[in-house]
């Protein structure tokens, strides 16, 4: 519905801080490459109102976007919040895809760096961002669409075992699995948790990644080791051997880590 050649987006439970416009427009000519967008930081705010934190994306990402690697290894964190887009760049890759309900902005923005926009950031914040239990991220719609994107970046990124490119082994495979891991986790060890009551539908989640990631010939030994034996416990369907098992692997990744790194080799631990 705009007619602006300069387009921002507002999530609906975030809000901008009055120089979020000023300072993103600022950024527009200072790409070499054609302006696809301008983001900045944000602030975090609990659902009570309370103000945690006061910069947020500087801690998780590397910005600004240089690298398909920094595309595709981990989450992107660019916030449609706290960016200015390009309506030329939008609308010449088709604006978001419909079909995620989550990682819709990681996509955007990774096909507008790959169409060859330039983009800038600003370590400032320029937006506050509220998070609740009722946010959209943390939903289990979220996670259906998470998967569904680790689905689109297999197959729009192939594995070239000629050029010597492994997206899948080497970019996705700890990116995504670390993130539905990490909630199936929580899921068994932590009863408040309001993911327990969703233990069964991240079970059927992370079987179904397993699934995908293991379906390529590429995939080395030790990945296809370690999720197939998270696979295997997660299918017993037994919350006591699954919560179990974690505390184990937990306990056991501390006592690693306070390994000397000869140690660990001679070991084979």
């Amino acid at each position: 519905a705009t007619s602006s050649p300069y387009i921002c987006f507002l999530d609906q439970d975030d809000f901008f801080l009055p120089n979020h416009n000023r300072v993103l427009a600022e950024e527009i000519d200072k790409t070499d490459l054609p302006f696809g967008w301008s983001y900045g930081d944000l602030c975090l705010e609990d659902f009570s109102g309370r103000l945690t934190r006061t910069a947020l994306v500087t801690s998780y990402a590397t910005h600004p976007k240089t690298h398909i690697r920094d595309c595709l290894s981990t989450d992107m964190f660019v916030l449609p919040s706290a960016s200015l887009i390009s309506r030329e760049a939008f609308d010449s890759v088709g604006g978001f895809d419909p079909q995620f309900i989550g990682y819709e902005d990681d996509d955007l923005f990774l096909r507008m760096f790959c169409a060859g926009y330039g983009n800038v950031f600003v370590p400032n914040s320029v937006t506050v961002w509220r998070r609740h239990p009722g946010s959209t991220s943390q939903s289990m719609a979220m996670r259906r669409s998470r998967l569904r994107y680790f689905a689109k970046l297999c197959e729009t990124f192939p594995d070239q075992p000629e050029a010597g490119l492994y997206f899948k082994c080497n970019m996705f495979l700890r990116r995504f699995e670390n993130a539905f891991w990490r909630e199936v986790v929580v899921a068994y060890l932590d009863e408040e948790s309001p993911l327990a009551e969703h233990r069964d539908t991240l079970v059927d989640t992370f079987v179904e990644f397993a699934g995908m990631a293991l379906e390529s010939d590429d995939v080395g030994s030790c990945n296809r080791r370690r999720i197939w034996r998270k696979t295997a416990l997660l299918k017993t369907r037994s919350p006591a051997l699954i919560a179990t098992t974690i505390r184990i692997r937990n306990a056991l990744g501390g006592l690693l880590r306070h390994v000397p790194r000869q140690a660990k080799q001679r070991n084979h631990l």
